[in-house]
């Protein structure tokens, strides 16, 4: 065994990298602070600081060039984790972190569906894996979402048979939500194909959990949509994503014909879902997407922050400081723009995630 597949080595790494994380009371300095330039001030005392400093040359807004900062910071922190792995333990963190590779590929679609600029999309983009920001920068220069998937072809990426396959859907439907189920089904029965051949062992039952109880999450996310937008019957099976861990199809079918959002929550009583959707239906009338969404993303950000109670010489500290790591930084961000928009405190105190 190696250096970079010994877990007691790389998580010696994580926990020294837990200790510089930024606690609650610095969270709430910044929360306390007038406006986003003394935000600013603050966060170049930090590890932020030099991005922070180097992206502020770019941009045109001091919220620009924190966020920009905040991106760049989270994407070589990831990064430099994958950096420092080998082995089987890199095999199952390119996992985990292929997951930026969807949600970049997600973010090009979604820019050129709604005709944003490369400039305007780059801001969003993640890149940790496969996927680089040059890449995804050639990506966004294509003239349409046709354009993206020819590129990815050309690159002969594993990426590109799931777009290709829902490209006619999307031409006839103007819609991009089956090709990205479509990238969502591939990923995950991709994932889930490479770790049952491993099940023997604890870090690979780690990580089919957490990608399963995600799977969950997206369906019963879906179904809200599908209820929202009373997207027919005969359209809602193409959108389940199957070997969630409680979720089965009769399941999501069932639910996908309640009359309106409140009935769905009902459904799920017997869940391990029901506490976060109970919470969702009180905190707004109805239980609306958006609030489903910002709780069921707190309820991940928990269940990852919460492997490190796990087995020391395993995966699970690892994926705890890649969940806190994003809890920071979506933290970060929300302090930052509600500065910019002047939120009152106690509002911006409800948006944030303390884990």
């Amino acid at each position: 065994m190696s250096v970079n597949d010994d877990y007691s080595y790389i998580n010696a790494r994580i926990r020294g990298m837990k200790s510089r994380l930024l606690d609650r009371p610095f969270l709430e300095k910044l929360l306390s602070e007038e406006n986003v330039h003394t935000v600013m001030a603050l966060l170049q005392e930090t590890e932020y600081g030099k991005h922070i400093e180097e992206a502020r040359t770019l941009e045109t807004s001091e919220i620009g060039g924190i966020e920009e900062g905040i991106r760049q910071h989270l994407a070589q922190t990831y990064s430099g984790i994958f950096g420092m792995v080998g082995g089987v333990p890199r095999r199952l963190l390119s996992i985990l972190l292929g997951r930026w590779d969807v949600y970049n590929i997600k973010t090009v679609l979604r820019g050129k569906f709604s005709g944003l600029s490369l400039e305007e999309v780059s801001k969003s983009f993640v890149p940790v894996c496969k996927l680089t920001e040059p890449l995804l920068k050639e990506m966004m220069k294509q003239p349409d979402i046709k354009g993206v998937i020819d590129l990815l072809i050309t690159w002969n990426s594993e990426y590109y048979p799931p777009l290709q396959a829902k490209l006619s859907d999307f031409s006839a439907t103007n819609s991009l939500t089956n090709m990205e189920v479509a990238l969502d089904k591939f990923y995950f029965e991709r994932a889930l194909s490479f770790l049952k051949r491993g099940l023997e062992d604890e870090n690979f039952q780690i990580v089919v959990g957490f990608l399963k109880t995600e799977i969950d999450i997206l369906n019963i996310l879906m179904i809200m949509k599908i209820v929202g937008h009373q997207i027919p019957p005969a359209e809602r099976g193409e959108l389940f994503i199957r070997d969630g861990l409680e979720i089965k199809g009769e399941d999501f079918l069932s639910a996908a014909s309640c009359r309106d959002i409140d009935e769905i929550f009902g459904r799920f009583a017997s869940t391990s879902y029901r506490e976060v959707l109970n919470q969702a239906k009180q905190k707004s009338s109805g239980g609306s997407l958006s609030s489903v969404e910002r709780l069921m993303e707190k309820y991940m950000i928990e269940r990852g922050v919460a492997m490190f109670a796990r087995n020391p010489l395993s995966i699970a500290p690892v994926i705890g400081y890649l969940w806190l790591k994003l809890c920071e930084t979506v933290n970060l961000r929300v302090i930052c723009r509600a500065k910019v928009a002047r939120m009152p405190q106690p509002l911006i105190q409800e948006e944030l995630i303390f884990v």
